[in-house]
């Protein structure tokens, strides 16, 4: 498993945001459904055959390069 550490939630949130971004123009869609997950966060679910962890971990570290908007 690998972390980043974030000074505030809202540096979280701004990466977390352009990695969801480039997914879903990729074709990713939620892999969960709102019925599953009832307290959300289904929007953020990705099948693991399609989105693996090396992908995330270079999409975060990407984004972690781009200069705040």
């Amino acid at each position: 498993m690998r972390t980043w550490p974030f000074d505030t939630g809202a540096a979280a949130y701004r990466i977390e945001q352009i990695v969801l971004k480039r997914l879903r123009a990729q074709g990713h869609g939620p892999y969960l459904t709102a019925e599953q997950m009832p307290t959300g966060g289904w929007t953020e679910t990705f099948g693991a055959a399609a989105v693996t962890a090396d992908t995330l971990c270079r999409l975060v570290s990407n984004a972690l390069t781009e200069p705040p908007v």
